[in-house]
């Protein structure tokens, strides 16, 4: 549901309270710092709180912000740019008008066109546009459009994005020019600090020792610290473990069940390893295609990650646990 607010320093594409969620100031410096650069790549697998964060960066920012949640619908330009103007419209019902008129600006002419139009609007105050759940787009003409209008580097223009993939927007070139900040999934995890806060936050009488079992669980997953959250309040004497059934659904259902037979069938073979390298990874699965497969699932932000001697890659404790249940 598309619902309007009052205040127009602040357009959200949904109804959401931002009043009450927790506060991550280690998370929202990162966001800040981003402020620096013409874009802001936030990306991260489901649950790693990625909308949570940027909506905290939206409360605490004094930058005007559109933020923008796209579906399977913005797959069409067109579509998109009218989504986008029809949210424009609510801070300027003129602008929203012409950038409806202008249409999509795939052209170099329109592109112009929509830049002159910006620069009229925004010039005097800080603006950021917020882009949620990017890898719904068709992304390859709004990577476009984000690239060049990355490269401008439009005074008081910062844009986020949002995705569960690594978007071929976020390269090396782009972070060598200035133009991109990146934020994944190892900078989402919760710490012992945040963890301790957000059982605070929902009243969830946890010591410290507590904690860091949780922490220690769930890797700093955040859907997994709320689940196991949950069991902790309702039985703080239990154990951990009786909250892997839920959390064993939640991957299952987001991150699992996305891929393809020839991927689940390849991580199938690599859960029973702790760590594995390229070498290790092409012996046991067996695949001449490994190496694209790995790369793949590292790209679309599955629970696996570079280990921190950078010698190998890990899989997330509770993704194997599932996998060999499986």
């Amino acid at each position: 549901m598309r619902v309007k607010k009052k205040s127009k320093n602040r357009i959200f594409d949904f109804n959401i309270d931002i009043e009450n969620m927790l506060e991550r100031p280690r998370v929202n410096q990162l966001f800040m710092n981003g402020l620096a650069h013409p874009l802001t790549v936030v990306h991260a697998p489901a649950g790693y709180g990625k909308t949570t964060a940027a909506l905290q960066f939206a409360k605490n920012t004094k930058a005007q912000v559109v933020y923008m949640c796209l579906n399977e619908l913005d797959q069409n330009p067109q579509y998109f740019w009218e989504h986008l103007s029809a949210l424009y419209a609510r801070i300027f019902p003129l602008l929203g008008a012409r950038m409806t008129q202008l249409g999509f600006p795939g052209s170099s002419g329109l592109f112009m066109q929509f830049i002159d139009l910006f620069q009229e609007y925004f010039t005097k105050k800080q603006h950021v546009l917020i882009i949620d759940d990017f890898h719904m787009a068709g992304r390859a003409n709004l990577e476009e459009l984000l690239l060049k209008t990355a490269s401008l580097r439009l005074k008081g223009l910062h844009i986020i994005i949002l995705s569960r993939v690594l978007p071929s927007i976020c390269n090396v070139d782009m972070k060598l020019k200035g133009l991109l900040a990146e934020i994944n999934k190892e900078h989402l995890r919760f710490d012992l600090p945040e963890l301790l806060a957000y059982c605070k936050l929902y009243d969830i009488q946890i010591g410290e020792a507590d904690a860091q079992k949780i922490n220690q669980f769930t890797e700093g997953w955040a859907s997994a610290v709320y689940v196991s959250s949950l069991y902790f309040r309702q039985n703080p004497d239990g154990l951990l473990h009786m909250a892997i059934l839920d959390i064993n659904r939640l991957i299952e259902n987001t991150v699992y069940k996305g891929y393809d037979p020839e991927i689940r069938e390849f991580l199938l073979k690599l859960s029973i390893l702790d760590r594995f390298d390229m070498e290790i990874c092409a012996y046991l699965t067996g695949s001449k295609n490994s190496y694209n497969l790995l790369v793949r699932v590292l790209n679309e932000n599955s629970f696996i990650k570079i280990s921190e001697d950078k010698q190998c890659f890990e899989m997330h404790r509770l993704f194997r646990d599932l996998l060999t249940l499986l």
